[in-house]
């Protein structure tokens, strides 16, 4: 599959299988629009790395851009919610950005031109 097909398709399944623990908080009042959200920012998240990435590269330089770009897209996330949530937010966008590079290296193929 090329990869600006695979990038935003691997972001939206990990979102829809590792969000729904956001139906286990109690106190949370807006669950579905939370997953709904983090399931647009994986596709995002894997349109950008798609995009960005070239099959040549190593794997220490993709796995690193993916961790940076996720991570990076968890900071809107951050401020939105509160400051609060940091220690929670960055590290799982940067756990779910390093894991869809990883996907996008082992079985993107680039766009032939």
């Amino acid at each position: 599959m090329n990869r600006l097909t695979l990038g935003p398709v691997a972001g939206v399944v990990f979102a829809l299988i590792f969000g729904v623990g956001i139906f286990f908080v109690p106190e949370e009042p807006l669950k579905v629009q939370i997953y709904i959200a983090m399931t647009l920012q994986a596709g995002l998240i894997g349109l950008m790395l798609a995009s960005l990435l070239r099959g040549s590269e190593r794997w220490l330089v993709t796995l690193v851009i993916g961790a940076a770009l996720g991570g990076l897209m968890g900071v809107p996330v951050s401020l939105a919610k509160g400051l609060a949530d940091v220690p929670f937010a960055i590290p799982h966008n940067a756990v779910e950005g390093l894991v869809i590079a990883a996907i996008l290296k082992k079985w993107g193929r680039s766009v032939s031109a």
